[in-house]
């Protein structure tokens, strides 16, 4: 799992308390471990207010494993291989962010959580799309503040492999700091302006590797 803490950018002149970005495919345990512990959160914020998590940035999560089994299982992850992997079908609950924002120890905490950025492509087979719509709407009817991003034709890999190394304007990294910043009057326009990148990679190869790819 690899996760990353920004604080103070000079590439994008960034002041940030702190974003959290979730940057690869293990997003259930990120997830999972932020919502384990609301108890601890709101102890931590209330009494102490020495935590201050601004963003959560997450991409193609994982946030409803019960609703994913059949899914999983018509993808060629076969029911009983991932309830053995997951430790039984009982696990699966506290596995699964969106359903555990709903229980009643958890309410009270919910609200305290930082802003959450999620991002979608529309085209992830993987993964569908409505579940991010899904878990977007169950933060905020629970008194979370979360942005659900979707990306129209973009795949389970496209947003964080296939696009950066194509090079050009990055869109998410785009929406992600007009997010960050939304908040902020002393930010100019300028100070959202990203970075365009160059390509890494030919077309072709980036293609062919979308072809290939089992996500």
């Amino acid at each position: 799992m690899s996760c990353t803490s920004l604080y103070s950018s000079p590439a994008y002149d960034t002041q940030l308390s702190c974003v959290f970005k979730k940057k690869d495919s293990v997003g259930t345990v990120s997830c999972t471990c932020l919502y384990r512990q609301f108890t601890v959160l709101e102890t931590l914020f209330l009494e102490h207010g020495w935590i201050r998590l601004d963003f959560f940035v997450n991409d193609l999560c994982r946030y409803n494993l019960l609703n994913l089994v059949d899914h999983f299982h018509r993808r060629g992850l076969y029911r009983s291989i991932f309830l053995s992997i997951m430790e039984g079908e009982e696990s699966l609950q506290k596995f699964s962010p969106q359903v555990m924002i709903k229980e009643s120890s958890a309410r009270s905490a919910v609200s305290l959580l930082p802003h959450i950025i999620l991002f979608h492509g529309t085209s992830d087979y993987s993964i569908p799309s409505a579940e991010s719509q899904a878990f977007a709407d169950a933060l905020q009817q629970h008194g979370a503040k979360a942005d659900l991003f979707l990306y129209e034709g973009k795949t389970h890999t496209d947003l964080f492999i296939q696009d950066p190394l194509r090079g050009g304007r990055d869109k998410m990294l785009e929406e992600i700091a007009s997010v960050i910043h939304s908040e902020d009057p002393d930010v100019s326009a300028d100070h959202l302006v990203v970075p365009v990148a160059r390509r890494l990679v030919p077309e072709f190869m980036l293609k062919l590797a979308g072809r290939v790819s089992p996500f």
